[in-house]
């Protein structure tokens, strides 16, 4: 005899007792007794894989205070329900308290993805692409290809997954898109044991996952031009510059090339990288050793990378994983570590200065009547509480304290000031102009030792300052000090991938 924990959509039930030497459709009798489900509607899943009538519980080795999840409707009950006894605000979960907030304010939270066994790192890219708004209507248009190929058949999988989680209110098993994810990349399939997923890197998921779309998604602009939506999206076309240490005289060499996201440098050798300006420079300002055609032999360069053109959405990586090669002497084999450094990213980032001459000469335009519109801002600010005073005082109502009618007007103000900010932080690329400012709308954040273990989440803007927090089916509200916290330095989770809106200005 072991206790279970049973996981029953929202529901859980701990110290649930299962005799290994009886069958299944006994322990589908005592589910019924907790859930009302009747036994023929039943589904029972252990580690991802739906258990057959005729399976043996003790060959399954279950262990005590392992989790068994329930699928199936519950038939009405005849009898009430227990009284429950009273339980403080203070002592409940953060799931709780936004359960709580929903019923008040009638606001719907978003809806979870249920681990199938170390899927996290799938279900925390979902949700954070969910968030690119463009990248969501892009895919809920379309059609398909005309072709049935399995490329395809991935899009249509990923367009009905992000459509449940649109519409439907309950969590829910990616069976369907999974199975196509590994249908491509048999490698998510892998297993570390029976039904127990290996755990995979969020990141190599993520950019498969845009892999696959790119030839089937477009997107068009107010002109009417139609572009490749992922290209068009993330694409960060560079200009390259190559300067010859040894020879300074050897002419600058000149390419191009792009990227789709930004590396964040973490581990600088003897430079500490502290915050994500610092790590994103040390990525694009190297050292590297290639053939010199003055010297003719392998000579020490200075790379420098320059963006010319600024994306609707920057993807920035911290470089948190390395090999650390094998040592003989020490008997240890060559591993997969992870870089556990504290390194900061803010909620607004400039790239000015990431970008070559041409694009900041466009950029300062942008730049300067950004600062015109914050001093008449600033004004117009001071007319409307001036307003607002002499409103207050025609009725009666002006409290002798200026500073209390102030803070008044301000929490009055906040609702309309965050419309304003969302409003300005989502609309549609290319109405304003670029002044090389992005702002974060999510976060993916790993939190162990290694990329082959450990837990990914997902932490997604939901309004001004508020965020919502994805870990697998639990969702929850947190705000934005919660998500810049996230820095790393320790054992809880820490950012892996930020993402970023290009702001524009009208």
């Amino acid at each position: 005899m072991v206790k279970v924990k049973i996981q029953w959509g929202k529901e859980k039930y701990d110290n649930v007792e299962l005799d290994e030497t009886q069958d299944l459709q006994n322990f589908k009798a005592v589910l019924y007794s907790l859930t009302s489900v009747p036994v023929a509607k039943q589904k029972v899943l252990f580690k991802g894989s739906v258990l057959k009538d005729a399976t043996s519980l003790a060959d399954l080795k279950i262990p005590e205070g392992a989790t068994i999840m329930l699928m199936g409707s519950a038939e009405e009950r005849k009898l009430d329900e227990p009284s429950k006894k009273t339980v403080f605000y203070e002592d409940l979960t953060p799931e709780e308290r936004s359960r709580i907030l929903k019923e008040k304010t009638g606001e719907a939270l978003p809806v979870g993805l249920v681990n199938m066994g170390n899927t996290c790192y799938m279900n925390a890219s979902l949700q954070c692409l969910k968030r690119i708004n463009e990248f969501r209507e892009g895919v809920a248009k379309y059609k398909g290809s005309g072709m049935e190929d399995i490329n395809s058949d991935f899009t249509k999988s990923l367009q009905k997954l992000i459509g449940r989680l649109e519409t439907k209110g309950d969590a829910f098993m990616p069976f369907e898109f999974f199975t196509a994810l590994t249908t491509i990349f048999p490698q998510f399939g892998e297993m570390v044991q029976k039904g127990l997923y290996k755990q995979q890197d969020a990141d190599e998921c993520f950019q498969n996952m845009l892999d696959v779309c790119l030839p089937y998604l477009s997107y068009e602009n107010e002109e009417g031009d139609k572009f490749d939506l992922i290209d068009y999206l993330f694409r960060i076309p560079l200009e390259v510059t190559f300067r010859c240490v040894e020879n300074p005289d050897e002419p600058v060499e000149i390419k191009q090339d792009s990227l789709r996201k930004l590396p964040c440098i973490i581990d600088n050798q003897n430079n500490p990288i502290n915050h994500l300006h610092e790590g994103i420079k040390a990525a694009m300002e190297e050292e590297i050793e290639k053939n010199s055609p003055s010297l003719g032999r392998m000579s020490l360069y200075h790379k420098i990378s320059k963006i010319k053109k600024l994306p609707p959405y920057l993807i920035i990586q911290k470089i948190r994983f390395m090999w650390k090669k094998a040592v003989e002497s020490a008997g240890t084999k060559a591993t997969k570590a992870k870089i556990l450094r504290n390194v900061g990213f803010p909620k607004m980032l400039d790239m000015y200065d990431f970008c070559n001459d041409e694009l900041k000469k466009a950029l300062d335009h942008g730049r300067d009547y950004e600062k015109k519109r914050a001093e008449e801002r600033s004004q117009e600010s001071v007319d409307k509480f001036e307003n607002y005073k002499k409103k207050l005082e025609q009725e009666g109502k002006l409290p002798e304290d200026t500073k209390e009618v102030f803070k008044k007007w301000k929490t009055e103000q906040k609702e309309e000031e965050i419309k304003e900010h969302d409003e300005t932080l989502y609309r549609k690329i290319g109405t304003g102009l670029e002044t090389g400012n992005y702002e974060l709308i999510a976060v993916l954040t790993h939190q162990g030792r290694t990329s082959d273990s450990g837990h990914y989440v997902a932490w997604v803007h939901k309004k001004g300052e508020e965020w919502y927090k994805y870990d697998d089916d639990k969702v929850s509200e947190v705000k934005l000090e919660d998500v810049l916290n996230l820095r790393g330095g320790g054992d809880w989770h820490m950012a892996y991938y930020c993402i970023y809106r290009k702001i524009e200005i009208v």
